[in-house]
């Protein structure tokens, strides 16, 4: 019957999954506020505001003087009368609103820092190569010191989402069985010349990686050549020649599915490595953007996302 509603007790639960996979690429991509209040996606959106407060590029590490970012926030602030549910949007791209400019002031004042400073290492080829492309800044091994490091957040930044924005759903999330994961990564070399660089034809780099359960991480881990570790031994990084890509990944996938399989436990879709372009730098906020995919990727295999990808504001 036209209009009648559906027969079944499944209709219920099926109109309210297509209504939250409609707003999942939305909020993953606009609310800044997934994780904690002093966390990694807290820690981005903040760094990235006092960027724009004066008026740097969003792509610059470079320490910013807080004394400067706070008086730029304190005017902004005030011309929005003080209403913390007010939003600015500046011309070097990003919308924060009044409660965002209002927490960064009282972090600054609560934690008195003198520079507001990013955690990811900074270029080191100085002067940089005349390239419009900022991956050129960096060497090949301050590339592999950034890499770990970005993704080293990127996993407290999924753990941190899953127990706050997504807590409800943590229990469905694939990724989740896995947790808590470390990640292995691999940079691709063309030939024993560690200085000579495979890259695409925007000349970046290409890493391969995958995310391995921590009980795992010092069995999988590349011993060779001279890998280098995050800080907390979450993830590690070495070189690698292309043609030994395939081999090792599958011996990591053969050893993660074996122990998913002596703990009863079954990931949905599967497991996979993939290859992608080492430009984690030229992202605005490059940990979150990450973890954001993640999350996409597992919400999307229960049927509560749809779309593209996350494009973090």
């Amino acid at each position: 019957m036209c209009g009648g509603v559906p027969r079944g007790s499944a209709w219920p639960w099926t109109m309210t999954r297509e209504l939250i996979a409609r707003e999942t690429l939305k909020k993953l991509s606009n609310d800044p506020h997934l994780g904690t209040s002093d966390g990694i996606w807290t820690q981005e959106r903040r760094f990235d505001l006092s960027r724009v407060l004066l008026r740097r590029g969003r792509q610059s590490l470079d320490p910013l003087p807080a004394d400067e970012v706070r008086t730029r926030a304190v005017e902004l602030f005030e011309s929005l009368g003080g209403n913390r549910k007010s939003s600015v949007t500046f011309n070097l791209g990003g919308s924060y609103s009044g409660a965002e400019l209002e927490d960064l002031i009282l972090s600054i004042d609560t934690n008195r820092p003198s520079v507001i400073a990013s955690p990811l290492p900074q270029p080191d080829l100085n002067p940089p190569p005349p390239s419009s492309w900022i991956w050129e800044w960096y060497s090949q091994q301050r590339i592999m010191e950034f890499e770990v490091a970005v993704y080293s957040r990127a996993c407290k930044a999924y753990d941190e989402a899953l127990d706050n924005a997504f807590a409800r759903l943590g229990w469905s999330m694939s990724s989740s069985i896995l947790a808590p994961f470390g990640v292995v990564m691999r940079l691709n070399l063309n030939d024993d010349d560690s200085e000579r660089r495979l890259r695409d034809r925007w000349g970046s780099i290409s890493l391969s990686l995958t995310r391995v359960p921590m009980a795992l991480l010092p069995e999988l881990a590349p011993t060779d050549p001279e890998p280098i570790w995050s800080t907390d031994r979450r993830v590690v990084i070495s070189r690698s020649e292309v043609s030994l890509e395939t081999a090792y990944f599958s011996w990591v996938l053969e050893r993660i599915g074996s122990w998913l399989q002596m703990q009863e436990r079954e990931l949905i879709g599967g497991l996979s490595w993939s290859t992608t372009i080492a430009n984690q730098m030229s992202k605005v906020r490059p940990a979150c953007d990450i973890a954001a995919k993640w999350l996409y990727d597992d919400l999307k295999k229960t049927g509560l996302g749809e779309g593209t990808f996350p494009q973090l504001r």
